[in-house]
């Protein structure tokens, strides 16, 4: 289940439930937990570029 969905769904249930306590703290967790996921996932795409540059910078001054 993807960041996305999992938001998604706790949503649905936030509004079904909204009453209960346990119910908005799950979605408040599972909000928490996407926000996570998806700055993991912008942080590991970061490293990879970073990575792809030092290559980059690497092999035109061996090339020199």
């Amino acid at each position: 289940m993807n960041a996305e969905e999992i938001i998604n769904r706790l949503k649905q249930l936030a509004a079904e439930h909204d009453a209960e306590p346990r119910y908005r703290l799950a979605f408040h967790v599972g909000l928490l937990e996407g926000q996570v996921m998806i700055l993991c996932n912008e942080i590991m795409q970061m490293q990879q570029q970073h990575i792809t540059t030092l290559k980059e910078i690497y092999e035109s001054l061996s090339s020199d």
